[in-house]
């Protein structure tokens, strides 16, 4: 139960927090999300409000079944999606693994860390970035 409470304040913070986007400045200084590899290599940036809006909804909304903030062995990072938030300087890190629907949110104000499991449908659109960000 602990957990999920959890869960709900990071989608309540997650969205008001990526919300926030002032048209017209510079990309550095726009809300962002931007998506590195397994091997740490930078594969999409984008500012478009649209698309982060569609990362902190899914993962605001995804199934939530919780996993104890423990990770099992041996998981593989896929993708690292790295959410920035310009008006508090919040740079929140969401590990998606190549091996498991659990995902792992880093750096959240308060939080720290959470550890979830994604729904079929939601780990299937963030394993595919290149897509699901077009």
């Amino acid at each position: 139960m602990k957990q999920r409470s959890k869960v709900l304040m990071l989608s309540i913070g997650l969205g008001l927090a990526l919300s926030a986007c002032s048209a017209g400045t510079p990309a550095s200084k726009k809300d962002s999300v931007t998506v590195y590899d397994a091997h740490n290599r930078q594969i999409l940036t984008t500012t478009s409000q649209a698309k982060i809006k569609r990362v902190t909804n899914l993962t605001s909304q995804s199934d939530r079944s919780t996993v104890n903030g423990q990770l099992p062995a041996g998981l593989r990072v896929k993708y690292r999606y790295l959410l920035h938030q310009r008006a508090h300087d919040v740079n929140i890190n969401l590990y998606v693994y190549a091996n498991s629907r659990n995902v792992k949110m880093t750096q959240i104000p308060i939080l720290h860390t959470i550890v979830y499991q994604l729904s079929k449908q939601d780990y299937e659109k963030l394993s595919q970035p290149e897509t699901y960000l077009k």
